[in-house]
């Protein structure tokens, strides 16, 4: 990383280097071989850049479309975009998982990055939900939006959303201050 802050792994943006393959941005970190890992900052993105950190750390030289590619998600996900945008975007991007049993399995998986539970979710399924986040190290948040969870998800009775995108889940993050 390049400004060398202590992050999760899953909160940062992946870079990789496939044995065989081009150097790619891996958005969901699946991408086998040697991998780089960024903060999802377009600061640090502009640091890496004019540094060539990340062709270092791949001892490869990344080229300006992988670059790109960073700056484009970036800006994507701008900290400006309400609670609600985010969240549609997160739909629209198939970047959120819907209801408690595909919530769950994402944990399990690794894949969620950031539960949000809707204020009107049972206290069972908030504590049960609470105790996974914590033993998975994941955030969890209360939605305090004017709409309801279903009404911007367009699914009925659904209350729990588990974002799979680090940009998405950390800006996010920080906009629902609420914490369970």
């Amino acid at each position: 990383m390049v400004c060398r802050s202590a992050r999760a792994k899953a909160d940062l943006l992946r870079i990789a280097k496939p044995e065989g393959s081009a150097i790619c941005f891996d958005i969901d970190h699946s991408s086998e071989g040697r991998g780089a890992y960024l903060c999802p900052d377009k600061k640090c993105l502009a640091k890496a850049h004019k540094t060539d950190a990340l062709s270092k750390a791949l001892k490869k030289k990344v080229p300006e479309t992988v670059y790109l590619a960073l700056a484009r998600h970036l800006a994507s996900v701008s900290e400006d975009d309400s609670p609600e945008k985010l969240l549609g975007f997160a739909l629209r991007s198939r970047t959120a998982l819907l209801g408690s049993t595909a919530v769950e399995q994402g944990l399990k998986r690794g894949k969620v990055r950031l539960v949000v539970l809707d204020r009107s979710t049972a206290e069972a399924t908030q504590d049960r939900m609470g105790r996974l986040c914590k033993a998975l190290a994941r955030p969890l948040r209360l939605w305090q939006g004017e709409k309801a969870v279903s009404d911007i998800t367009g699914k009925a009775n659904c209350r729990i959303i588990g974002i799979t995108d680090a940009s998405i889940a950390l800006t996010l993050s920080r906009q629902l201050k609420s914490r369970i």
